[in-house]
C-alpha cells in the first residue's frame, strides 16, 4: 500500500470511530511512524512496509480507543521543541504557547527597561553597574515544555522548573536532554517548599484550573487518560492560584513578574486576589479564542516591602 492510500484508509477508519479531526489525525500517525513530514504524505509515491502497516494499524486502534493522539505518537511540537509526552504528564495546549510568547515579551521588555536605567546611571556618575542574572521559575512544569522554551529564549537566564510529580519531572528532563538544553534545572516540590530565600526575576505556572465537579464533564481521552493532579484545581479551581498569589511576593525580586493560565472565567477572581497580594500593573491577556486566559501581574519594591512586613 502506498502512503497516501495508508493516510487515507486510517483517516476513514478514525472517522468511524467519532474521531472529528480524523485527516489531520490521520496524517500525525502515519508522518510520526515513518518519520515524514505532512507535505512528504501527499507526494511520496513510496510504498509501505507490511511491519510499519501493522503498527499504525495498532495506533488507530487505540485511538479509536479514545486514547489521546500525542500519548499514541509519543510527542508535539511546542515553540519549536520537540516535547516528549505520555501516562502521567499533561499534554501541552496550543494556548499555552501565548502564555510562553507573552512571558518571553514582558522580560525581553524589561530587559530594555534596565539597559535605560544603567545608560542613565553610568552618564550621571560614570560607574559601571551590572544587571544582575534573569531568574525565572517555572512551577507546575510538567513536561518541562515552558521552561524550556524560556531557557530557549533566554541562554543565560538560570530557569527552574519544578512538579509535585515524580513522573511528569521524568518527561521534562527527557525532553531538556532531547532538545540539548542544560541550562534548565529540574526539582520535585509543591510548589514553592523548595525555594525557600530564593528570589526570582519571574514566576510563571500553567497550574491545574478545571473545578473538580467540572471534570466529570470532560472529554474521555482526557479525564481518562490525563493526570488528574495536573487538571484538577479544587471546588472552585482556584485553589493553585489562591497559593501562588499569596506566596509568590516573598519570592520575587524587586520589580518581578508573575504570569499564570486561567480558566476561562476566573480573570476577575484572580485580579481581585492579585490586589490584595501586593501587585500592581495587573492585566489580563486574551487566548486565540477571546478569553482573558492569561494573568500578569508586578511586584514594585514598595510593595515588596508592604508584602513582607503583612507576612511577618
Amino acid at each position: 500500500m502506498i502512503i497516501g492510500a495508508l493516510v487515507q484508509d486510517i483517516a476513514q477508519r478514525l472517522r468511524d470511530h467519532g474521531v472529528a479531526d480524523s485527516a489531520k489525525e490521520a496524517e500525525l500517525i502515519v508522518s510520526s511512524l515513518l518519520h515524514l513530514s505532512r507535505a512528504q504524505l501527499c507526494t511520496s509515491p513510496a510504498e509501505v512496509s507490511a511491519k510499519s502497516i501493522q503498527t499504525i494499524q495498532q495506533y488507530a486502534e487505540r485511538r479509536a480507543a479514545g486514547e489521546p493522539i500525542h500519548y499514541i505518537i509519543g510527542q508535539l511540537e511546542f515553540m519549536g521543541l520537540r516535547i516528549a509526552v505520555g501516562p502521567g504528564v499533561l499534554i501541552p495546549r496550543p494556548e499555552t504557547e501565548l502564555l510562553v510568547e507573552e512571558t518571553i515579551k514582558q522580560l525581553r521588555s524589561q530587559k530594555a527597561e534596565e539597559r535605560q536605567a544603567q545608560g542613565r546611571s553610568v552618564a550621571s556618575s560614570h560607574v559601571t553597574h551590572n544587571s544582575s542574572p534573569m531568574t525565572i521559575l517555572d512551577l507546575c512544569t510538567g513536561s518541562g515544555c515552558i521552561a524550556l522554551s524560556l531557557a530557549q529564549a533566554f541562554p543565560n537566564a538560570a530557569v527552574v522548573g519544578s512538579d509535585i510529580s515524580p513522573a511528569a519531572l521524568q518527561y521534562a528532563k527527557k525532553n531538556a536532554a532531547g532538545n540539548a538544553i542544560d541550562t534548565v534545572m529540574f526539582i520535585e516540590g509543591d510548589l514553592f517548599a523548595p525555594f525557600a530565600g530564593q528570589k526570582f526575576t519571574c514566576i510563571i505556572a500553567n497550574p491545574p484550573y478545571i473545578k473538580t465537579s467540572d471534570i466529570q464533564g470532560l472529554q474521555s481521552e482526557i479525564k481518562l487518560h490525563e493526570p488528574l493532579s495536573a487538571l484538577d484545581g479544587g471546588q472552585d479551581g482556584l485553589d493553585f492560584h489562591r497559593r501562588i498569589l499569596s506566596e509568590a511576593p516573598a519570592f520575587l525580586k524587586p520589580g518581578g513578574v508573575l504570569i499564570m493560565e486561567l480558566g476561562h472565567d476566573q480573570a476577575d477572581d484572580a485580579i481581585g486576589m492579585a490586589r490584595t497580594n501586593a501587585f500592581v500593573g495587573i492585566r489580563c491577556i486574551l487566548d486565540y479564542a477571546g478569553v482573558r486566559r492569561f494573568f500578569v501581574g508586578h511586584l514594585s519594591a514598595e510593595q515588596l516591602e508592604t508584602a513582607s512586613v503583612l507576612k511577618n
